[in-house]
């Protein structure tokens, strides 16, 4: 579980719980301890965005690894990450865009530059293209072109909406929270 205080691991049957200690961390609201989003990869890898940056930790070994630093992208930090099909790591922002970066090539590539990025999920279409859903401005990001491309809500739907998470139903449905 990713808190304002740190990272904990908790067993599913909730007879033992441990705080994992972040490299600089410390007290309540460092930023450091202050975790916005965590995912797992296929290999087991936790992938965990916090106010400085994005960080891989390897359970197996116990160890952190600082993968990408909040300063190298501006003032601004992560908000969501999401470990896409293809392994790529998605990264939203506050305020400085969507992010991705690969594990393999180890490099991070910038999609627009002022948007907050703060919900993001992926699925299949029905021809087996990967889409990439982004809350909060109602894009959708075309991952086989790199482009986005804007929905137009329904004229009756809430105009003020702030989206904070995005989920894809099996049936294809878009649930937005």
């Amino acid at each position: 579980a990713g808190t304002i205080e740190g990272l904990f691991y908790l067993e599913a049957s909730g007879k033992n719980a441990q705080q994992i200690n972040f490299p600089g961390g410390g007290s309540l609201f460092q930023k450091n301890n202050y975790i916005t989003d965590i995912s797992l990869d296929s290999s087991g890898a936790l992938w965990i965005t916090n106010f400085t940056g994005l960080w891989k930790y390897l359970p197996e070994e116990k160890k952190f690894e600082k993968i990408v630093d909040a300063e190298s992208i501006g003032p601004s930090f992560f908000t969501h990450l999401l470990v896409g099909s293809s392994g790529k790591i998605w990264l939203g922002t506050f305020g400085k865009g969507l992010k991705s970066y690969d594990p393999l090539k180890k490099e991070l590539q910038s999609f627009g530059t002022n948007q907050n990025i703060p919900a993001l999920a992926e699925e299949k279409d029905k021809d087996g293209k990967n889409e990439l859903w982004i809350g909060d401005q109602f894009f959708i990001f075309d991952l086989l072109h790199q482009s986005f491309l804007r929905l137009t809500p329904p004229a009756d739907f809430p105009k003020n909406l702030v989206v904070r998470n995005v989920y894809i139903s099996r049936d294809n449905w878009l649930w937005l929270c």
